[in-house]
């Protein structure tokens, strides 16, 4: 019984590995919009994105991705890193950067240099170091997006708490004009929680 069992096993383990080999190797893409249909791209590098397997794939595929000093610390999540480097250790920027740059490479993988910026931390009583120029390349900034929430060279949140606050002051003279033209009960309801609520 237990030999049948594990013959089972195997024969289902082999089959799902053909099938999540198939998966990846013969991956294709077409874009339809407004009744035409692209033609078909071949994707052979990346995570497949909307699937079941593809957040699962990224897990695997990124877990082998660290800092070269364990000094510094390399945060991930989705298709975003975050590579923190203390003042201390700041001479190992570059060496930093050419791993990951050399890690993509392997996998295929290229790095958006529109997209990778370097922010400086500071304590509250010195100057900005955002107009200097870049430790190592792409462009400083002093403020960062990280997961949706903007913060500042500074760790603080004030910037980003005050676009909010904007945000839905004008959402709220909004929803004040459409109830005063009649809009009332579930539907002025939803529309508060779709564009106010939703942006808390």
């Amino acid at each position: 019984m237990y030999v049948n069992i594990l013959c089972v096993y195997f024969v289902c383990m082999y089959e799902l590995m053909i099938f999540l080999i198939f998966v990846c190797m013969h991956r294709q893409h077409f874009t339809a919009y407004g009744g035409q249909i692209s033609s078909v791209a071949v994707i052979n590098a990346s995570v497949v994105q909307g699937s079941v397997i593809g957040p699962s794939d990224f897990i695997v595929g990124i877990a082998d991705l660290k800092p070269v000093s364990s000094l510094n610390w390399l945060m991930k999540y989705a298709d975003d890193s975050y590579l923190l480097i203390g003042s201390r250790n700041v001479h190992s920027t570059q060496d930093e950067l050419n791993h990951i740059s050399s890690w993509a490479t392997s996998k295929h993988l290229h790095l958006n240099p529109t997209k990778t910026r370097e922010m400086v931390v500071v304590r509250r009583n010195r100057p900005s170091m955002a107009a200097e120029p870049p430790i190592a390349g792409g462009s400083r900034s002093s403020t960062m997006n990280i997961l949706g929430i903007t913060i500042d060279e500074r760790l603080s949140v004030s910037g980003h708490v005050n676009n909010i606050l904007g945000s839905c002051s004008s959402s709220i003279y909004a929803l004040r004009t459409l109830r005063a033209r009649g809009m009332t009960g579930q539907t002025l309801h939803d529309v508060t929680r779709a564009t106010t609520i939703g942006r808390l």
